[in-house]
């Protein structure tokens, strides 16, 4: 990465931190003059605001298991040689078909071009890494699907959506409780 490319990428990483601080300071200051004036109104706000959504309603059809391997292994001529020609075409078009430089029309502002460059040759660099892997996937499915087994048995381990979120799926009501007994010292520190 070029020193323009990190001084860009410093600049932006620094421009979003000092539009996100505002932000967070402009709702702190309405939420302090708030509880000055008003506490009941952010109880008000509390109770409309703290509804309890939880993920285990959408994160339900991860959790069913679904077995695809013997599917695998029935048609493992069709789908190895998808999975082989897929990678090949996509190697075509990354080396005859994508110029080597972001074409400069394309980025309307010319300051962030060395951005769009470095996340530009990023992507390309992941799509080779990643068809390459394919290519070697696929070329084993279609020859011998056999030695795919021993990396079925790390590969199919369960993991569990509502094992992972369970701390996530808690109420955490302390602090809410604390600012409102306390509010007009909350709102003065605000």
């Amino acid at each position: 990465m070029e020193p323009q490319q990190i001084e860009l990428l410093i600049g932006i990483v620094v421009e979003s931190a000092i539009h996100t601080l505002i932000f967070f300071s402009v709702v702190a200051l309405a939420l302090g003059l708030l509880l000055l004036v008003s506490p009941q109104k952010v109880v008000w706000i509390k109770s409309v605001s703290d509804r309890w959504m939880t993920p285990r309603k959408s994160l339900k059809p991860l959790e069913l298991p679904r077995e695809s391997d013997s599917i695998l292994y029935r048609h493992h001529r069709w789908v190895g040689s998808i999975t082989i020609i897929l990678p090949i075409i996509t190697g075509y078009l990354l080396l005859y078909g994508v110029i080597d430089e972001l074409p400069r029309a394309a980025v309307s502002g010319r300051e962030h071009y060395l951005f769009w460059q470095w996340l530009f040759d990023s992507t390309i660099i992941f799509l080779w890494l990643s068809n390459i892997a394919a290519f070697i996937i696929g070329s084993i499915i279609f020859f011998r699907p056999s030695l795919l087994r021993r990396f079925e048995a790390l590969s199919n381990r369960w993991l569990s959506t509502r094992q992972g979120l369970r701390r996530l799926d808690q109420s955490y009501s302390q602090l809410d409780e604390l600012m409102l007994k306390r509010s007009k010292w909350t709102g003065i520190f605000l």
